[in-house]
């Protein structure tokens, strides 16, 4: 997932009562539920580095143990050494509770990470293999609604906030609608929900004014219920797609039948099967009648093909086939 959706996911999880652990509980949440992607400095050595090691040690089991461990000791050092010399009259920071504090969200990351199509590879160093949810597009405006309103009900009391909220709210607007914009304009399927979530949005701001932050943690608890509610629902959604792909796939006698989340659009999925000479794409609708026939795109792997094989041998080409299924 993108940045914004995992700094909500954390500022989620500390409005849920996480905060309460201890001082600095907030800010080692947002850190943490950021902290896996430390792995994008690979990027000064250019794209395929970027590529090879993105989601790599960082987003694995031992990675996200030693991440923790270190972001909490941190925390803790800067309140002994900084924050409680400077500010005496602060409490200080409870080390049990930091370090809670950190596990919980860097592994918001990974889990995350895991629940779109990129994948992680959770048993680095000693397992490559990737792991797919399949369920959520790298960008979801949905969750943006779901864990950032929870969050800008909770934290937009004071007029600065309000302010700081209201333009960030119209940053995520433009993005939806450009998104929109852009799909209709090269002549693809649009997304057909942005109205529903600029639905959604007035019916945050409606809530703001209603004094809906009242409700304080059992807010940001449900925001966090919402989410797995979603969850399950795309994974129902999921299901029935792949089922569908599995179907559309037997024609071509195909295997390795994938249905891939779209941005911003729970009932259309894109459909992917291969044969040992081609890959083959569709877009999967579930309101759709399941008889229906939907056009396939064929794009030959032509490995056979000298310039082919020579590209694969590259470094780059090592690295595309190392990422891909």
């Amino acid at each position: 997932m993108e940045n914004i959706c995992h700094t909500f996911t954390g500022a989620t999880l500390a409005k849920a009562g996480l905060e309460r652990l201890t001082p600095l509980a907030m800010p080692t949440l947002l850190i943490g539920a950021n902290l896996p992607d430390i792995d994008a400095v690979s990027i000064f050595h250019g794209s395929v580095a970027y590529l090879r090691h993105h989601r790599g040690i960082t987003h694995s089991v031992v990675g996200a143990f030693i991440l923790s461990l270190l972001l909490a000791l941190a925390v803790f050092l800067y309140d002994r050494w900084v924050r409680c010399r400077w500010w005496t009259d602060r409490e200080p920071a409870r080390l049990i509770g930091l370090i809670v504090v950190a596990f919980v969200g860097v592994g918001s990351h990974v889990v995350l990470d895991y629940t779109n199509s990129y994948g992680i590879r959770p048993f680095l160093p000693w397992s490559d293999h990737r792991y797919f949810g399949d369920l959520v597009f790298i960008v979801d405006p949905w969750l943006w609604l779901i864990q950032g309103g929870a969050v800008f009900l909770l934290t937009s009391q004071t007029r600065r906030r309000l302010i700081a909220w209201a333009g960030l709210w119209g940053l995520l607007a433009a993005i939806v609608l450009g998104a929109e914009i852009a799909l209709t304009l090269q002549h693809q399927e649009p997304m057909g929900f942005a109205w529903l979530w600029f639905l959604g949005l007035g019916l945050v701001w409606y809530a703001r004014w209603r004094r809906i932050h009242r409700r304080g943690r059992k807010l940001a608890a449900g925001a966090l219920m919402a989410t797995l509610l979603y969850w399950g629902g795309l994974a129902v959604a999921h299901h029935v797609a792949v089922k569908r792909v599995r179907t559309r796939s037997r024609a071509f006698a195909a295997t390795h039948p994938a249905a891939l989340p779209r941005l911003a659009t729970p009932i259309r999925w894109d459909g992917l099967f291969e044969t040992p000479e081609a890959i083959y794409y569709t877009v999967v609708s579930l309101f759709s009648n399941p008889s229906s026939i939907a056009p396939v795109k064929r794009y030959l792997k032509r490995l056979d093909d000298p310039v082919v094989r020579r590209a694969l041998r590259t470094c780059a080409g090592a690295t595309m086939i190392a990422f891909s299924r």
